[in-house]
Protein backbone atom coordinates (compact mmCIF):
# COMPACT_ATOMS: atom_id res chain seq x y z
CA UNK A 1 0.00 0.00 0.00
CA UNK A 2 1.66 3.59 -0.95
CA UNK A 3 0.45 6.74 -0.25
CA UNK A 4 -0.75 8.51 -3.63
CA UNK A 5 1.24 11.92 -2.81
CA UNK A 6 4.48 9.41 -2.25
CA UNK A 7 4.00 7.66 -5.41
CA UNK A 8 3.21 9.91 -8.04
CA UNK A 9 6.42 11.18 -9.29
CA UNK A 10 7.69 7.82 -9.04
CA UNK A 11 7.91 4.49 -11.28
CA UNK A 12 5.98 1.80 -11.05
CA UNK A 13 5.47 -1.74 -12.44
CA UNK A 14 4.25 -1.84 -16.12
CA UNK A 15 2.77 -5.11 -15.68
CA UNK A 16 -1.03 -5.54 -15.52
CA UNK A 17 -2.61 -4.75 -12.61
CA UNK A 18 -5.58 -4.76 -10.48
CA UNK A 19 -5.15 -1.70 -8.62
CA UNK A 20 -7.49 -0.62 -5.24
CA UNK A 21 -8.17 2.91 -4.07
CA UNK A 22 -8.74 3.75 -0.38
CA UNK A 23 -9.90 7.05 0.86
CA UNK A 24 -9.40 8.67 4.24
CA UNK A 25 -12.62 8.08 6.58
CA UNK A 26 -13.62 11.82 6.56
CA UNK A 27 -13.17 12.33 2.69
CA UNK A 28 -14.62 9.38 2.13
CA UNK A 29 -17.69 10.63 4.13
CA UNK A 30 -18.04 14.00 2.71
CA UNK A 31 -17.61 12.35 -0.78
CA UNK A 32 -20.54 9.90 -0.34
CA UNK A 33 -22.98 12.36 1.18
CA UNK A 34 -25.04 12.14 -2.18
CA UNK A 35 -25.22 8.98 -2.11
CA UNK A 36 -26.44 8.58 1.68
CA UNK A 37 -29.67 7.62 1.41
CA UNK A 38 -28.41 4.39 -0.24
CA UNK A 39 -25.19 3.03 0.82
CA UNK A 40 -24.83 0.60 3.48
CA UNK A 41 -21.89 2.08 4.99
CA UNK A 42 -21.33 -0.82 7.11
CA UNK A 43 -20.63 -2.91 4.00
CA UNK A 44 -17.85 -0.79 2.95
CA UNK A 45 -14.71 -2.64 3.68
CA UNK A 46 -11.83 -0.50 5.52
CA UNK A 47 -8.50 -0.82 7.01
CA UNK A 48 -6.81 0.90 9.61
CA UNK A 49 -3.43 2.67 8.45
CA UNK A 50 -1.38 4.04 11.09
CA UNK A 51 -4.70 5.36 13.11
CA UNK A 52 -6.64 6.21 10.43
CA UNK A 53 -9.37 4.60 8.68
CA UNK A 54 -9.04 4.45 4.67
CA UNK A 55 -12.24 2.97 3.05
CA UNK A 56 -11.47 1.32 0.15
CA UNK A 57 -14.71 2.95 -2.60
CA UNK A 58 -12.66 2.12 -6.31
CA UNK A 59 -11.02 -0.81 -7.78
CA UNK A 60 -10.05 -0.68 -11.29
CA UNK A 61 -7.47 -2.72 -14.04
CA UNK A 62 -4.73 -1.28 -15.98
CA UNK A 63 -2.86 -3.39 -18.87
CA UNK A 64 0.27 -1.16 -17.64
CA UNK A 65 0.08 -0.02 -14.13
CA UNK A 66 2.48 2.75 -14.30
CA UNK A 67 0.38 4.77 -17.17
CA UNK A 68 -3.03 3.80 -16.02
CA UNK A 69 -2.77 4.46 -12.36
CA UNK A 70 -0.10 6.79 -12.37
CA UNK A 71 -0.09 8.86 -15.21
CA UNK A 72 -3.90 8.88 -16.15
CA UNK A 73 -6.01 8.68 -12.73
CA UNK A 74 -3.51 10.40 -10.21
CA UNK A 75 -1.41 12.73 -12.58
CA UNK A 76 -3.77 13.25 -15.40
CA UNK A 77 -1.04 13.79 -17.34
CA UNK A 78 -2.62 14.69 -20.74
CA UNK A 79 -5.04 17.22 -18.64
CA UNK A 80 -7.63 15.60 -19.55
CA UNK A 81 -9.82 18.30 -16.97
CA UNK A 82 -9.61 20.72 -20.00
CA UNK A 83 -9.11 19.04 -23.29
CA UNK A 84 -10.97 15.52 -22.59
CA UNK A 85 -14.02 15.93 -20.94
CA UNK A 86 -16.74 15.96 -23.76
CA UNK A 87 -15.09 13.05 -25.60
CA UNK A 88 -14.92 11.53 -21.75
CA UNK A 89 -11.48 10.96 -21.87
CA UNK A 90 -11.03 12.37 -18.51
CA UNK A 91 -10.56 9.22 -15.80
CA UNK A 92 -14.03 7.57 -14.46
CA UNK A 93 -12.65 7.87 -11.14
CA UNK A 94 -11.51 11.66 -11.69
CA UNK A 95 -15.37 11.92 -13.00
CA UNK A 96 -16.57 10.41 -9.98
CA UNK A 97 -14.64 12.58 -7.59
CA UNK A 98 -15.39 15.72 -9.60
CA UNK A 99 -19.13 14.85 -9.58
CA UNK A 100 -19.11 14.00 -5.70
CA UNK A 101 -17.36 17.36 -4.82
CA UNK A 102 -19.85 18.88 -6.96
CA UNK A 103 -17.40 20.57 -9.36
CA UNK A 104 -17.65 21.04 -13.15
CA UNK A 105 -15.40 18.78 -14.41
CA UNK A 106 -13.06 21.12 -16.90
CA UNK A 107 -12.27 22.97 -13.45
CA UNK A 108 -11.70 20.40 -10.83
CA UNK A 109 -8.47 19.05 -11.21
CA UNK A 110 -6.82 20.97 -8.25
CA UNK A 111 -9.47 19.74 -6.06
CA UNK A 112 -9.71 16.00 -7.33
CA UNK A 113 -5.65 16.09 -7.00
CA UNK A 114 -6.11 17.57 -3.27
CA UNK A 115 -8.59 14.80 -2.29
CA UNK A 116 -6.17 11.78 -3.90
CA UNK A 117 -3.08 13.08 -2.30
CA UNK A 118 -5.05 12.22 0.89
CA UNK A 119 -5.29 8.22 -0.10
CA UNK A 120 -3.58 4.69 -0.60
CA UNK A 121 -3.53 3.13 -3.20
CA UNK A 122 -2.69 -0.62 -3.63
CA UNK A 123 -2.43 -3.19 -6.74
CA UNK A 124 -1.61 -6.50 -7.18
CA UNK A 125 -0.06 -7.76 -10.55
CA UNK A 126 -1.57 -10.31 -13.14
CA UNK A 127 -1.33 -12.08 -16.74
CA UNK A 128 -3.24 -9.94 -18.89
CA UNK A 129 -5.50 -12.81 -19.62
CA UNK A 130 -6.31 -12.93 -15.90
CA UNK A 131 -6.71 -8.75 -15.63
CA UNK A 132 -10.25 -8.31 -16.47
CA UNK A 133 -11.99 -11.76 -14.52
CA UNK A 134 -9.68 -10.46 -11.25
CA UNK A 135 -10.83 -7.12 -11.53
CA UNK A 136 -14.88 -8.09 -11.85
CA UNK A 137 -14.03 -10.72 -8.77
CA UNK A 138 -13.22 -7.59 -6.75
CA UNK A 139 -15.38 -5.76 -8.09
CA UNK A 140 -18.13 -7.93 -6.72
CA UNK A 141 -16.69 -9.04 -3.89
CA UNK A 142 -16.49 -5.77 -2.20
CA UNK A 143 -18.75 -2.96 -1.48
CA UNK A 144 -17.41 -0.33 -3.88
CA UNK A 145 -19.51 2.76 -4.08
CA UNK A 146 -17.40 4.22 -6.56
CA UNK A 147 -17.32 1.67 -9.30
CA UNK A 148 -20.32 1.51 -11.91
CA UNK A 149 -19.36 -0.99 -13.97
CA UNK A 150 -19.85 -5.02 -12.13
CA UNK A 151 -20.81 -3.42 -8.70
CA UNK A 152 -23.22 -4.97 -6.26
CA UNK A 153 -24.08 -1.32 -4.85
CA UNK A 154 -27.76 -0.65 -5.26
CA UNK A 155 -28.38 0.45 -8.65
CA UNK A 156 -30.26 3.96 -7.07
CA UNK A 157 -26.77 4.51 -6.25
CA UNK A 158 -25.18 3.46 -10.01
CA UNK A 159 -27.89 5.61 -11.15
CA UNK A 160 -27.36 8.70 -8.63
CA UNK A 161 -23.67 8.75 -9.84
CA UNK A 162 -24.63 8.60 -13.42
CA UNK A 163 -26.72 11.34 -13.13
CA UNK A 164 -23.88 13.47 -11.19
CA UNK A 165 -21.28 13.04 -13.85
CA UNK A 166 -23.78 13.90 -16.51
CA UNK A 167 -24.80 17.17 -14.51
CA UNK A 168 -20.61 18.22 -13.66
CA UNK A 169 -19.50 17.16 -17.13
CA UNK A 170 -18.62 20.75 -18.16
Amino acid sequence: MQKVKDIKNQKITTNPIVYFWYFKEDIANKLLIPLKECIDFSKITYKIINNTKYYLLYVGKAKNGHQRLIEYHILDKQNYHQKGIENKRLSSLRQTISALLGIDMSISKEKVDEVFNTCIVDWREFNEKELEKNETLFIQQHYLPLNDLHSIIPKECRQILRQLKKEYRK
